[in-house]
């Protein structure tokens, strides 16, 4: 019986072409050079003091009048707002 050849695990710049992977470079050099898709999990970290402070506002502009960066528009998430008056008010 034959062993299945198992498929090398490749870095997911690697699988980019050149175009893409020289922008994918560049945006890595404005964060350290930190790869997310190359960190495990053992190094992340569960301690909640290490979030960054979040607010109501911070959340509504974001939902709300946040702009997609696939088709240039406000996100207009009115249902969130609506879903939180209703938690909100019982």
């Amino acid at each position: 019986m034959e062993k299945h050849k198992k498929t090398e695990k490749k870095p997911y710049r690697d699988k980019l072409i050149k175009d893409a992977r020289d922008r994918y470079l560049e945006k890595l050099s404005s964060v350290r050079n930190i790869d997310l898709y190359e960190l495990t999990a053992l190094s992340w970290s569960a301690d909640p003091a290490l979030v960054p402070p979040l607010s109501y506002p911070d959340i509504v502009n974001y939902l709300v009048y946040g702009i997609s960066a696939y088709t240039s528009e406000q996100f207009k998430n009115y249902k969130f707002l609506e879903a939180h008056r209703h938690f909100s008010n019982g």
